[in-house]
């Protein structure tokens, strides 16, 4: 579960890359015209070399636009029939009472072929905290920094499908991650394809905009706090026996926007679906200027 796969940009590369634009401007005659037009042009319109046009540094970025709480983040899977049996005794070691346990004996039944029938388990707590009577199943040892606590639930449809959810319920410190995180200033940078730019087939370059910058940044912090996630959800399934692929985890983080912002504006309305959406790619960040915001 990572918000994308990273792309970690060439430092040397961009130390290279800087060098060239320089003497390409100094001596251009040394080099081709499509890279002697485009240093000229960024010079002519900032003024240097490095940046690009309409490239401000934010002192801020947030994930979204305005308050947001990143309240839980819901993991869905298919499991197996065999696993069901694992889950019902995995029930009974962990549950509190009797009870409790004695609820879900149906669990691995599988003899109806038609309808469906929805199992909650309730609620179990991490850091191997013992919460007492608020929680139905014992505590998970995993550390965790941005987890509070763990919903647990089966959706069985027929004899053939069935659907395990945790549903993850997130710290305070979730939010602040991907909120109003205050940067360094965001540097401009380029770097080219390749490092033969006499060559036509190779004949461009990469621009490392400050949007780009900050989205790594948001992706970063986004990886963070899913590492928790992760641990949970390997717990998890390593007590109960289950054999589950990363890959086949549908992963949801759910957000809530406060009232006073509007929610279906083209800003947090694009924002919002691509939450819903979450999987491999750039997360656009909201970047603020100053204090006031835009």
């Amino acid at each position: 579960m990572q918000v994308k796969k990273k792309r970690n940009y060439n430092r040397l590369k961009l130390v290279y890359t800087k060098y060239v634009f320089y003497c390409a401007y100094y001596c251009p005659i040394l080099f081709p015209r499509w890279l002697v037009n485009e240093v000229n042009s960024r010079h002519e319109e900032t003024g240097s070399l490095n940046n690009y046009i309409n490239n401000d540094n934010p002192k801020f970025v947030s994930f979204l636009n305005g308050e947001f709480n990143w309240y839980k983040t819901t993991l869905s899977f298919i499991i197996e029939k065999n696993e069901l049996d694992k889950l019902a005794k995995w029930i009974i070691r962990y549950s509190r009472s009797t009870f409790n346990a004695s609820r879900y004996e149906g669990i691995n039944d599988v003899s109806n072929i038609f309808g469906s029938s929805y199992f909650n388990f309730g609620k179990i707590s991490v850091n191997g905290n013992d919460r007492g009577i608020s929680d139905s199943l014992k505590p998970l040892s995993s550390k965790t920094k941005y987890i509070d606590f763990i919903m647990l639930s089966l959706h069985k449809h027929g004899s053939d499908l069935f659907i395990m959810t945790y549903e993850v319920f997130m710290k305070k410190g979730a939010t602040d991650a991907i909120k109003n995180i205050t940067v360094d200033e965001l540097v401009f940078d380029s770097e080219f394809d390749k490092l033969n730019f006499y060559s036509k087939k190779n004949s461009g370059f990469r621009c490392w905009d400050r949007s780009w910058l900050a989205s790594e940044i948001i992706c970063e912090k986004f990886d963070i706090v899913f590492s928790d996630v992760h641990k949970v959800l390997k717990e998890l399934n390593d007590t109960i026996g289950m054999s589950i692929h990363e890959n086949s985890v549908v992963a949801i983080p759910e957000m809530c926007i406060e009232e006073h912002v509007d929610y279906f504006s083209g800003t947090n309305n694009q924002n919002a679906e691509r939450v819903a959406e979450f999987g491999y790619y750039y997360p656009s960040p909201y970047l603020i200027k100053d204090e006031g915001g835009y």
